[in-house]
């Protein structure tokens, strides 16, 4: 079944390299490989280029602070 008509050619492209025509998937998962965010991307868009603007997304909604984790113990004062 072909979906060309229903999907925009905005947002498909080939891939020649792996030889995709159509939509890319990129996945950013936790520790416990559950997903955190799901990125489409036409499929000439490289995969490097679509990581960084996951990475990029990501860390607008899930910002971290400086330090995350315990906070370390103070030297006593002598």
């Amino acid at each position: 079944m072909r979906h060309g008509h229903t999907v925009s050619k905005a947002t498909r492209g080939f891939d020649a390299a792996k030889k995709i025509n159509g939509r890319k998937r990129h996945i950013a998962g936790d520790t416990l490989g559950l997903p955190v965010m799901i990125t489409v991307t036409p499929a000439d868009m490289t995969d490097r280029d679509a990581a960084r603007e996951l990475l990029r997304r990501l860390r607008v909604m899930q910002p971290q602070s400086p330090r995350s984790g315990p906070t370390p113990p103070t030297p006593a004062s002598s």
